[in-house]
C-alpha cells in the first residue's frame, strides 16, 4: 500500500506522519509514503490530510508494482512488503 501526496511535504510533516503512523511506515519522502501493512486507519489519514493541508491518495499495490521515490530510489512490492531495487 502506498500514499501519494499532491504537493511535496516538509520535513516537519514527515516527522508528524512518522509519529501518527508509527511502525507502519516503510519509506517516506516528500511526495510518497510506502506502508508495511495493508490496513489503513481513516482517522489517521484525515489527520495527515489536515496537517499537510492537502488531499492524500491511497493506493492498493499489487505484488510486482514499482514505486519511485523523489530521490530516484525504486521499491517493488512483494508478497512480504516493499523491497528496495538495487540497480
Amino acid at each position: 500500500m502506498s500514499i501519494q501526496f499532491d504537493k511535496p511535504i516538509t520535513e516537519e510533516h514527515q516527522e508528524f506522519i512518522r509519529e501518527v503512523m508509527g511502525r507502519q511506515v516503510e519509506v517516506l519522502d516528500d511526495s510518497l509514503m510506502l506502508l508495511k501493512s495493508g490496513i489503513i486507519d481513516q482517522k489517521k489519514m484525515k489527520e495527515i490530510a489536515n496537517e499537510t493541508n492537502q488531499v492524500v491518495t491511497v493506493e492498493l499495490n499489487e505484488p510486482g508494482e514499482i514505486k519511485t521515490m523523489s530521490d530516484g530510489t525504486r521499491y517493488q512490492v512483494t508478497s512480504r512488503g516493499w523491497r528496495k531495487i538495487e540497480d
